[in-house]
């Protein structure tokens, strides 16, 4: 009689403080967790009078006691929610608290404000609850929904279906505590590396790197930002590097502001990161790539910001083009801090940031979100376990390793002294995967760029498009056809070894590494596990540039059975507008077994976007 009524008020007390919590009411959705969990503790302990836990356990594995165990598992998992729902109100009221305020503490006293949120007691808190619903999950293995009244079952089978959801979301949800309480230096001082990128002047990872942040943590907050011009920390790099052979068309040395030129995130970070070492900067603890749309947006939120300095007013319609104009006519004045505008116009929007209301605040997470989801922002960390953690939610910019019968394809563009051009760039990307009736694969890629500038547009945007083409494929892949790149041989500028210049293994085991095609312009080397192919293509203001290649995948479907099957992988570069279209084409008796995933119905056309896409085929 004691267990029934306690079970029945511990799940009415349950019901009542979820609903308060659906409400933001946490005083008294704390309240009823906290009954609940003492009317499911009282249940546990009374039987646990009769019969200790051990004992329970060893029974429940006989098929005489299931229907019991059953009912003793439910208990549990109604303690351990209750507990967990007890925990997470004392979390959600000083976090529902905060305030951006409370977040950036620049040149304040950080262990000393009244308003902070204690980022180490939440997240301690927070480890308990990933502890106890960890034992609630394992607990409700053991429910068998059968062992129930029929009039219960389907509640049971609800709690049973979205209990897992709700633990995924909550093992992610840790995992993304787990990183904010890293990264605002709860334990230790932080310091990060923020690589602005413009995509105006492409790179492999998203754009030119023409400014860099140093920004700092400590006790929770965010101590410090500091933006500059990556040319006055490059000034102080005397560690001498040879580059990658497409670099020393501009320039002898190798440093932070051409450090991102390979397409794998992770391995340009940790060069951008090497580089400021190198220059005299602090360790790094992580570096995070951030394309101008970002600010663009952040703009759009903050609002017009007056610079009376520059006699100016930056909103998110001139942002680009202003900041292009004036960097540009200071180097023809000989401005010795071209860049510093920058540097003002960033700390005015932080100033807007720290006073921005709750509503707004959702919206700017809403920036941030966005841009992980489309690569125009990129994390990487020293750290392996949130480094994979980052890889695993697509927000590393990594290179793909890919299941050994997947026809993968990125095609990346590097501006090489080709100004701001990319800007007023249109590329038209096609593949077409032909499947031929000997089971082999073959690929043809067309690229179209187009060059729209006008008489009338600026200046850096009515120059030649110079760009260094890279196209990754599955290592093993046989080129069958080129056409459309320019026939040119970078030369070395120096003697590197005999000036003494250090060389980066990355670099001498790829780019400098390479096969080139006299007769095409074609360079060939491998990179991130994959081959790249490469090559110089200009593109003058009016004009279009055309480059196809065909090639062979390294394996075949096998046709001794009845169907085989393979994979394509796109991977999009960060900033790229492209549009694509991808199709497959069948010989006659071939059919599709299946297609996934089932929106895809063997073609996409549409923006450039990561895809994973499976077909199956019937022989």
């Amino acid at each position: 009689e004691n267990v029934t009524q306690r079970s029945i008020s511990g799940y009415q007390n349950l019901s009542e403080a979820i609903w308060y919590s659906q409400k933001l009411d946490f005083k008294n959705a704390g309240f009823n967790f906290a009954l609940a969990y003492s009317d499911f503790s009282f249940v546990h302990n009374l039987i646990n009078n009769y019969i200790p836990n051990f004992a329970i356990d060893f029974l429940g594995k006989f098929s005489l006691f299931s229907d019991q165990y059953s009912k003793i598992n439910i208990l549990r998992v109604g303690e351990n929610i209750s507990y967990s729902g007890k925990l997470i109100t004392e979390i959600a009221e000083p976090l529902l608290s905060f305030s951006p305020e409370s977040l950036f503490r620049f040149n304040n006293e950080l262990s000393n404000s009244a308003d902070a949120v204690d980022f180490s007691e939440a997240f301690a808190k927070f480890k308990e609850v990933k502890a106890s619903i960890d034992k609630a999950s394992e607990n409700l293995a053991y429910v068998n929904t059968y062992d129930f009244p029929e009039e219960y079952r389907e509640k049971i089978w609800l709690l049973k279906n979205n209990f897992q959801k709700a633990k995924f979301f909550l093992d992610d949800f840790y995992q993304y505590a787990s990183f904010a309480n890293w990264f605002l230096g709860v334990d230790n001082p932080k310091t990060f590396l923020v690589l602005f990128q413009n995509t105006a002047e492409r790179r492999a990872t998203g754009g030119f790197i023409g400014s860099y942040g140093i920004v700092k943590t400590e006790f929770g907050y965010i101590k410090s930002i500091k933006v500059d011009d990556v040319y006055n920390v490059d000034g102080q790099l005397f560690y001498r590097v040879e580059p990658p052979f497409p670099i020393q068309k501009i320039s002898t040395a190798w440093s932070l502001h051409d450090s991102n030129w390979f397409f794998d995130f992770p391995t340009s970070a940790k060069k951008a990161a090497f580089f400021y070492e190198k220059a005299g900067g602090e360790t790094i603890d992580g570096v995070i790539a951030v394309n101008e749309k970002i600010l663009e947006e952040i703009l759009k939120l903050v609002g017009p910001i007056e610079l009376k300095e520059y006699n100016v007013v930056i909103s998110d319609g001139n942002f680009f083009d202003f900041l292009e104009g004036y960097i540009d006519e200071s180097f023809k004045l000989g401005n010795a801090q071209p860049k510093k505008i920058l540097s003002v116009l960033t700390e005015e929007i932080f100033k807007r940031l720290n006073s921005l209301r709750k509503d707004d605040l959702k919206k700017l997470f809403e920036v941030f979100k966005n841009g992980l989801k489309d690569k125009d922002i990129m994390l990487w960390t020293n750290q392996k376990d949130f480094e994979n953690f980052f890889i695993k939610k697509g927000f590393a910019g990594n290179v793909w390793q890919t299941p050994e019968k997947t026809d993968y394809f990125a095609l990346v563009v590097s501006n090489i002294n080709g100004f701001k051009t990319d800007k007023v760039i249109t590329q038209n990307i096609s593949k077409e995967v032909r499947i031929e009736k000997n089971g082999e694969i073959k690929s043809l890629v067309e690229i179209t760029r187009k060059h729209t500038a006008k008489n009338n547009d600026p200046e850096w945007y009515r120059k030649v498009n110079s760009v260094f083409l890279r196209i990754y494929l599955p290592k093993g892949s046989e080129v069958l056809s080129v056409s459309g790149f320019t026939k040119e041989k970078t030369k070395k500028p120096i003697d590197y070894k005999k000036a003494g210049f250090y060389e980066d293994d990355d670099v001498q085991r790829s780019v400098n590494d390479y096969i080139y095609d006299a007769k095409t312009g074609l360079y060939k080397f491998k990179e991130s596990d994959k081959l790249v192919l490469g090559g110089w293509v200009y593109t003058a203001p009016q004009r279009q540039s055309k480059i196809k290649i065909e090639y062979k995948l390294p394996f075949v479907l096998d046709k001794s059975k009845k169907a085989d099957d393979f994979d394509i992988y796109v991977q999009k570069q960060s900033g790229d507008l492209s549009r694509f279209k991808l199709s497959i084409s069948l010989p006659d008796g071939f059919s599709y077994a299946y297609l996934k995933p089932d929106s895809f119905l063997g073609e996409y056309s549409g923006p450039i976007k990561d895809l994973r896409l499976s077909v199956g085929v019937n022989f």
